[in-house]
């Protein structure tokens, strides 16, 4: 898909970013959840399309924070799953910076089964307070999960 139309012009989805992973730009992480609220709708960018982009920020370690933040949480609602090793990684990773880690335990909440509910019950076992709310949310996502199949 080159462009979309909508609904005052066209335009290019997925522009020629110079640098998605900038570490001065926090713009790509954002954009990419604007274009995730659209996912799949006529005229718009497949889901897959959206996720793939946003696993590709928030994979790259030399990019902004902010964008690898919320990337990893379009990635997570978009029920990307090779982003779940990633999760898995930072979730795990005491040098992370703790909003990263925090959006990390949010996707694997999203996309995670019993083997991340065991990460996530070692992690509450030993992780700082600013982390608990996070990790009981995510426990609490993957048990509603098993109540929805």
């Amino acid at each position: 898909m080159s462009s979309v139309k909508c609904l005052y012009s066209t335009f290019d989805p997925f522009p020629p970013w110079q640098g998605i992973a900038s570490t001065h730009d926090s713009f790509h992480g954002t954009y990419l959840l604007a274009l995730s609220y659209q996912a799949g709708a006529p005229g718009w960018p497949a889901p897959e399309s959206i996720a793939a982009k946003a696993w590709q920020v928030a994979s790259a370690e030399e990019a902004h924070v902010l964008s690898r933040i919320t990337a990893l949480q379009v990635c997570g609602k978009l029920g990307h799953r090779p982003a779940l090793q990633l999760a898995r990684q930072i979730a795990a990773d005491r040098q992370a910076h703790m909003t990263l880690r925090t959006s990390a335990i949010a996707t694997l909440g999203d996309l995670g089964d019993d083997p991340e509910r065991g990460l996530l019950v070692s992690l509450a076992e030993r992780s700082p307070p600013r982390l608990q709310v996070a990790i009981q949310a995510a426990l609490a996502r993957i048990e509603q999960k098993k109540g929805q199949a």
